[in-house]
């Protein structure tokens, strides 16, 4: 073969590299953009505590289990806010079809969007936190402006605000029981598809509107000083199609997050 010929193809192939890099290295960018106007981070943020919890809860339940705190040891490793928020970023990253993307992105960045999200995501002060607490404990919806009410149970609904919360808490309980009961050996291990619905059957309907109604109560609270006007408008702006599929990203990208961490953990030490 020709020796320019060959430079030039090695040439080529190295331009080609660095063009792939640099895209995947955009993407990646995009999707860490995504998660944070998103708001995933806050849903995905008590991972830790709720799997901590949950693993002690069910070696509870399991006499004379071995290697206990190895097993303790690989669902802690995997099952984390840092490492959910890693693969929600990959699947944004690598799933999502780059328009769609860009469209979700912009539609994110609008100036409502980032205003509301602040409002309900801001930091509070200890007052603050002591006055919403007391707020929340005694809420009722009956004896609340109803014009105000409604605005935030639609908020609620429209963007899954209980579906997401509810999902993030699934797959966390899901991941765990599974996980452990993969490590565990043959004759003390349980059939997958009753772990699946023993933990299904945890979410009630008398769950999901107490669920509702803290998480309405918590609107309620940090909208004090946000206009009716605003919230209407926030919610004509989800309630479009690229909201829509903003949604869906988000959802989906839960979904994959957790499942690819039950393979982690499944698959931990073969």
């Amino acid at each position: 073969m020709n020796y320019k010929y060959l430079k030039y193809l090695i040439s080529l192939c190295s331009i080609l590299v660095c063009i792939d890099l640099n895209a995947q290295s955009v993407r990646q960018k995009k999707a860490q953009e995504f998660l944070r106007l998103s708001g995933l981070t806050d849903y995905t943020r008590q991972t830790d505590e709720i799997a901590s919890a949950k693993v002690d809860e069910e070696f509870l339940f399991i006499e004379n289990a071995p290697s206990e705190l190895e097993i303790k040891a690989i669902i802690k490793l995997y099952l984390t806010n840092k490492n959910v928020n890693h693969h929600i970023t990959e699947y944004i990253a690598t799933q999502v079809n780059e328009d769609l993307l860009n469209k979700s992105i912009l539609f994110l960045e609008n100036p409502i969007n980032e205003d509301i999200h602040g409002t309900r995501n801001r930091s509070l002060t200890r007052f603050e936190k002591i006055d919403k607490a007391k707020y929340v404990n005694n809420f009722d919806m009956h004896s609340v402006d109803q014009e105000r009410f409604n605005l935030c149970v639609n908020i609620y609904q429209l963007l899954k605000i209980g579906r997401m919360s509810e999902s993030v808490l699934y797959h966390t309980l899901v991941d765990v029981s599974l996980g452990i009961n993969e490590h565990l050996p043959t004759d003390q291990k349980k059939v997958e598809s009753e772990i699946i619905s023993n933990t299904e059957g945890m979410f009630t309907d008398q769950y999901k509107q107490v669920m509702m109604t803290n998480q309405i109560a918590n609107m309620m609270y940090v909208f004090t000083g946000t206009s009716d006007n605003t919230l209407r408008s926030y919610i004509n702006k989800w309630h479009t199609y690229d909201g829509e599929k903003t949604l869906n990203i988000m959802q989906e990208s839960i979904n994959y997050a957790y499942a690819e961490i039950l393979k982690e953990i499944k698959n931990h030490g073969s």
